[in-house]
């Protein structure tokens, strides 16, 4: 979190006043991903990927009545696994 102290204004002259203010930051950035994070993420999002595949496939096996039970229709699977697997 920034304090108001690390901000100031990049410009307040004339026509800009009236226009939305940018800020510029004191603060350091933060350092960008090294390559161990970009391959950790690859592998997160490659392991989501198999596991949405496995999801749907198990679910498109189940009867109707089955799929009843849980309340969903074979129409719901796709959005129902990514709900599962992604949280969203």
């Amino acid at each position: 979190m920034l304090n108001n102290t690390a901000l100031r204004p990049l410009s307040t002259t004339g026509a800009d006043k009236m226009a939305m203010t940018f800020y510029e930051t004191s603060a350091a950035m933060p350092k960008t991903q090294g390559w161990i994070d970009a391959i950790i993420n690859r592998l997160i999002i490659g392991t989501k990927k198999v596991q949405y595949s496995r999801m749907i496939s198990a679910l498109m096996r189940l009867s109707d009545q089955q799929l009843a039970v849980i309340n969903i229709t074979r129409k719901q699977i796709p959005s129902h696994a990514h709900i599962c697997i992604y949280g969203e």
